[in-house]
């Protein structure tokens, strides 16, 4: 395989999406104890990751042309360039979300080429990628003590994002007009792909929102006992949803299963006090 300018715009884009699907919540979110939540269904973090999923679901499998898959990945970077400054905090994340959505989907549609398990591979490294780097980005740029972050005024517009969004436009705009992307060749849609990918996005944030809804319940004796058990419903469903899919597209989805809990294995893991632990009091 010939490196080419294609996997590198695969490769930022997808990075790109991943940083965005880390970050579809606005810093002033706060999470409360006690009642229904039922905000956390449209508001918390996952309405966002699960809205993007939708969206990028919608556009892979329903949009053929690669002008109008050009236009939604443009038009998506838009969206996560002018999210920041929406205000409100409820915009910040729908536009995020779609925005992350529009350029997932409509990278995943260029790739629709005789190359396309190279091109899928590059987004699919540049979206891990991004899933991976985006918190020690965030604790790198943060210069001031955590504790003192939640105090301090965001900034409007954050000229580093905007440059690796401007960046990533222009290196999707030299590819499409050199056409390195080849020739597009017909994909059948998959009505088994589309249903896993609106139903699987809904199911966490059901599970989401059911875990939200018991944090009152934590530090009172036994309370989290067995909460864990809740959160095989979404194994179990990946898993049945591999085994229904067409060809390899099941393997994938396990292969993502498991990216997912070793990232959150690791993650815990971190947060145990004496084990590299980040927070300031050593209380987590």
């Amino acid at each position: 395989m010939t490196f080419r300018v294609s996997h590198v715009c695969l490769l930022l884009g997808g990075f790109v999406t991943g940083i965005a699907l880390t970050s579809t919540t606005s810093r002033e979110f706060a999470f409360v104890v006690g009642g229904d939540r039922l905000d956390a269904l449209y508001a918390g973090p996952a309405a966002g990751a699960f809205l993007a999923a939708v969206v990028a679901v919608l556009v892979a499998a329903l949009v053929r042309a690669r002008r109008v898959l050009s236009t939604l990945s443009f038009a998506g970077l838009a969206l996560l360039g002018v999210a920041p400054s929406t205000g409100p905090w409820d915009f910040e994340v729908y536009l995020g979300g779609v925005g992350a959505g529009l350029l997932l989907g409509g990278l995943v549609g260029l790739c629709a080429t005789a190359d396309r398990a190279w091109l899928q591979t590059a987004l699919a490294a540049g979206v891990l990628a991004g899933l991976l780097l985006a918190g020690p980005i965030d604790h790198f740029r943060t210069s001031f003590p955590r504790r003192y972050a939640d105090y301090l005024p965001a900034p409007a517009v954050d000229p580093v994002a905007l440059t690796v969004l401007a960046l990533t436009c222009v290196v999707l705009a030299v590819t499409l007009a050199s056409g390195d992307f080849g020739e597009r060749t017909d994909v059948a849609a998959s009505a088994r792909a589309l249903v896993v990918g609106i139903v699987l996005p809904l199911i966490g944030l059901v599970l989401y929102w059911w875990f939200v809804r018991r944090v009152w319940n934590v530090g009172t004796y036994g309370a989290m006992q067995g909460r864990w058990m809740f959160g095989l419903v979404l194994v179990v469903a990946v898993i049945a949803a591999s085994l229904w899919l067409e060809s390899r597209t099941g393997i994938v989805l396990l292969a993502a299963m498991a990216f997912v809990a070793a990232g959150t294995s690791v993650w815990r893991r971190s947060r145990i006090p004496g084990r590299g632990c980040w927070c300031p009091r050593r209380s987590c």
